[in-house]
């Protein structure tokens, strides 16, 4: 199946221009599509305690920005571009990403719940956040998970999952059919799933696997990786 990609122009802003259209949006005047930033392209400023729920972000390109105490829950970032952004303590519960190219992106403290992120490009740093039910089918992105609370996860179906991740739980995750590179350390992974994942190039450092499922995968341990009781594990979960 060919993939149909949108090649509008971006149109760009600078931050006043791009501060006015938040503020419009806030105040809800739908009428006039405020909360539509397609095609936008803003950069170099801080935007802090606003509500861009459901807000559209497709095809947008936003860089050297600081997204503070912002409600982007339910917002598409569709084939957006993001280079170096910063999600402070942000909402994004269910906001869909598929499709991003992402540089230095990095979240801090954020909600992700049930959040998309199919098929995204690029390196993105999660610190200290909910990834609870996010899925990451096909993403080529190098992942940085440190502190982060990952219970439902999916990361399936990707040529190379390139995953570090620390002090994580990961617990009824799935890793269907992903090859995995990297390292994952003092993180729980009970009950995940790695039904035709490929781990040669993946290393479990003091991880919790229990009830793991490993059907046709291949150089998947599934026992805790130190050999150690669950008791003796010292996580700041």
């Amino acid at each position: 199946m060919e993939l149909l990609i949108e090649t509008a122009a971006t149109v760009k802003f600078t931050a006043d221009e791009f501060f006015k259209k938040v503020e419009a949006a806030n105040f809800g005047n739908s009428s006039r599509n405020d909360d539509n930033f397609q095609h936008v392209e803003a950069a170099g400023f801080t935007l802090e305690n606003k509500n861009l729920a459901h807000s559209e972000f497709q095809f947008s390109k936003l860089s050297d920005i600081t997204f503070t105490d912002v409600d982007f829950s339910g917002a598409d970032f569709h084939f957006a571009q993001l280079k170096n952004v910063t999600f402070n303590r942000c909402n994004l519960e269910r906001a869909e990403l598929d499709f991003a190219q992402m540089s230095n992106v990095t979240f801090d403290g954020c909600i992700l719940k049930s959040g998309s992120f199919n098929f995204t490009s690029g390196d993105v740093t999660f610190n200290t956040s909910s990834l609870a039910r996010a899925e990451f089918h096909n993403t080529t992105a190098a992942l940085t998970m440190n502190s982060c609370l990952n219970s439902n996860i999916e990361l399936n179906y990707c040529l190379k999952l390139q995953l570090t991740a620390d002090n994580c739980t990961f617990y009824s995750a799935e890793f269907h059919d992903s090859t995995l590179v990297g390292v994952i350390s003092n993180s729980v992974l009970t009950d995940a799933e790695f039904n035709g994942a490929d781990g040669t190039e993946m290393v479990f450092e003091k991880c919790r696997m229990r009830g793991i499922s490993t059907q046709g995968a291949v150089n998947i341990n599934g026992g805790s990786s130190d050999d150690e009781d669950d008791d003796d594990f010292d996580f700041d979960l």
